[in-house]
């Protein structure tokens, strides 16, 4: 099979990148698009964070490569190359060569679930990975949503169970509280829900928001989509009950919710939620439904 290297010493590992175009090297990505090239992971990787540099990258005076956006950045001053310790200077050099090669390149997805695609591609598909780790509510270990349920089990982390209505894919139980004032201490309160005989895990977490006048509720699954109905208040006649339909738990992020967060959730003014307090705390109760 015929091959060309990259004649550019733009960064010392991908300096020797061999681009295969041979019959047994042409594949196709997860979406169908077919792909002529593969590289090897292992020379693409940023030397600070130890990742395919799938986005903007910067070169130093000897052609070193480092993640623009990110590694890059964090850099002390004045930056240096962390390979050679050369100065990058005011203005870095950009690997765009190193960059379309990449993107152009076939990728399985590094959370090993089996997709494959092009650099563009699986830079997209990571934020969307259902094997994407998430860290645990509890002791900040990163663990695949999927075994994140055995975890709190076997770490013995707080986790609610919540009953299964008899002959009925739905579960209810009161679960939480927060306190009035928690909004400024904290920027999410989260509340990790077994289901009983469905071996599957949810969390309903309350977001504050940044400005710390509104809350929002939101709800992350493992395995199934739900619908939640989050009730909050602590008497019948200052209850109110919000309807939110969960989302993968690979979805999930930490820190107070945003604008762009809006369109998952229900946000509720901390001024309305306050009023359904009793003294100073809201007991909020949870019933999960099936999508069928």
């Amino acid at each position: 099979s015929d091959s060309c290297t990259c004649p550019l010493d733009i960064h010392r590992p991908i300096a020797q990148l061999v681009m295969k175009r041979s019959s047994a090297a042409i594949g196709a990505s997860s979406s169908g698009n077919p792909v002529a090239s593969v590289v090897d992971e292992s020379l693409c990787q940023c030397p600070i964070c130890l990742e395919v540099m799938f986005d903007k990258i910067f070169l130093c005076p000897e052609g070193h490569g480092i993640c623009a956006q990110s590694c890059f950045t964090t850099l002390p001053g004045p930056k240096k190359c962390p390979q050679c310790r050369k100065a990058y200077g005011t203005e870095p050099g950009r690997g765009l060569m190193v960059e379309q090669i990449i993107s152009a390149a076939l990728w399985p997805c590094k959370y090993d679930c089996g997709f494959r695609g092009t650099g563009a591609e699986v830079k997209e598909h990571f934020e969307g990975c259902p094997d994407r780790a998430v860290s645990c509510l509890d002791c900040g270990e990163f663990v695949q949503p999927s075994k994140i349920h055995a975890h709190y089990k076997e770490r013995g982390h707080i986790l609610f169970s919540i009953k299964k209505w008899p002959g009925l894919n739905i579960w209810s139980g009161i679960c939480t509280t927060w306190s009035i004032g928690d909004h400024l201490k904290y920027g999410s309160i989260d509340t990790p829900l077994s289901l009983e005989d469905a071996d599957d895990f949810v969390f309903v977490r309350l977001w504050f928001s940044e400005d710390r006048l509104s809350a929002m509720v939101d709800v992350y699954h493992v395995s199934i989509a739900r619908v939640c109905k989050f009730t909050c208040g602590n008497t019948p006649g200052k209850r109110v009950t919000f309807e939110v339909t969960s989302r993968p738990l690979c979805h999930s992020r930490d820190g107070r919710f945003k604008d762009e967060d809006s369109t998952h959730g229900v946000i509720f003014p901390l001024a309305f939620a306050n009023k359904l307090a009793d003294g100073t705390d809201v007991s909020c109760s949870f019933q999960l439904v099936d999508i069928s």
